[in-house]
């Protein structure tokens, strides 16, 4: 009677426990949401504060390759993880929230375009991260793994629905201020970093793996790099990696679609902060449907859809520009967004099921 007892003590508390961190990630998701989003609402203010001197068409080349040279930080998600394997996941967890909010806050004092695009690089590496999803990944059952991951990223796109939000303060047709765009990161992250530390616990799958020995913290990252493509599942890893590729080439156009909308329509600022609102609700719509199909219907119709939608959708907006329609526009870059983050995170799903992180 005690055994049956404790057993039923002990899952009451585990999922009591597993409540509590799933809330601590959804509110590390919301800020590295915000992150990994805001910067893409105000390309035009940035090229008026560092690139005012150059020609408009030579200005928004300097800051895509600026952007370009930043997106570099995403590649350290590999030491990342293996940083994770050998420190732990809950001290990498720490560590990225917390270096969410001290990027943002150098990123505040950026003096001129290089200094930005350093700091950006720090950005990109502390939102590119992902340790959530490893935490959902190590926690969650197989079978609702990719209903858990996009709960959590649905929930935290409350995080790129603060962008409008806070956009509409900063941003008005009398005066722009992008600085004030990284307060929210700057202090959320502090808050939520002292939350992680005191209430979310080492992986049960780390802790598992310390117990039975050290093979983690023995293997170097370069090797583990290398055992990718070693791997009985390479041939679909570098599908993945190609696709991955593919998709990122989309990047270019939403992190200046606020600067190519602004540029070459008559769209004023307060419809495109409205537009920022129906981007952050497709999104959320995007993850919560990508979800729910992944599981019942398979990985693989989902990557054919998303990746027929997002071309289509970057012709409707172009359209939509030429025509000076913001209906088509905002349909159009709405979707474009939706398509892009669920087509990502499709590919991350997939990537860590056939590549598990023990």
């Amino acid at each position: 009677m005690s055994i049956e007892y404790n057993k039923t003590n002990n899952t009451r508390r585990r999922h009591k426990y597993l409540l509590v961190l799933f809330l601590m990630l959804i509110l590390v998701n919301i800020l590295d949401n915000y992150n990994t989003n805001f910067l893409n609402t105000f390309p035009s203010a940035i090229r008026a504060e560092f690139l005012s001197d150059k020609p408009q068409e030579i200005g928004q080349s300097i800051y895509q390759l600026c952007v370009g040279l930043a997106s570099f930080g995403m590649y350290f998600v590999f030491i990342n993880q293996t940083l994770a394997d050998k420190f732990g996941r809950k001290a990498l967890l720490i560590l990225v929230t917390f270096g969410m909010s001290i990027s943002c806050l150098l990123l505040f004092f950026s003096a001129d375009i290089t200094t930005f695009t350093i700091y950006l690089f720090l950005v990109y590496i502390f939102f590119s991260s992902d340790m959530w999803l490893i935490y959902v990944n190590e926690e969650s059952p197989p079978e609702k793994r990719a209903y858990y991951t996009n709960l959590v990223v649905a929930s935290g796109v409350i995080g790129a629905m603060l962008i409008p939000v806070c956009r509409s303060f900063f941003f008005t047709e009398d005066s722009t201020y992008w600085r004030g765009m990284t307060f929210f990161p700057i202090i959320a992250g502090i808050i939520v970093g002292i939350l992680v530390i005191i209430f979310v616990k080492e992986s049960s799958k780390y802790e598992e793996i310390k117990k039975k020995g050290k093979e983690l913290k023995t293997t170097p990252g370069k090797r583990r790099i290398m055992d990718i493509f070693k791997s009985p599942n390479k041939k679909e890893f570098q599908i993945v990696l190609l696709m991955s590729v593919f998709n990122g080439l989309n990047y270019g156009f939403i992190t200046l679609g606020e600067d190519y909308i602004k540029t070459y329509s008559d769209i004023s600022v307060g419809l495109i902060n409205i537009l920022i609102y129906i981007i952050a609700l497709s999104v959320v719509a995007g993850y919560l449907t990508t979800g729910i199909f992944s599981d019942k219907i398979g990985r693989k119709p989902m990557l054919y859809f998303h990746s027929i939608l997002q071309p289509s959708a970057l012709i409707m907006t172009i359209i939509g520009v030429n025509l000076d329609n913001f209906v088509i526009v905002a349909l159009g870059f709405a979707l474009s967004y939706a398509a892009f983050w669920s087509l990502m995170m499709v590919l991350r799903i997939i990537a860590a099921e056939i590549l598990p992180t023990d």
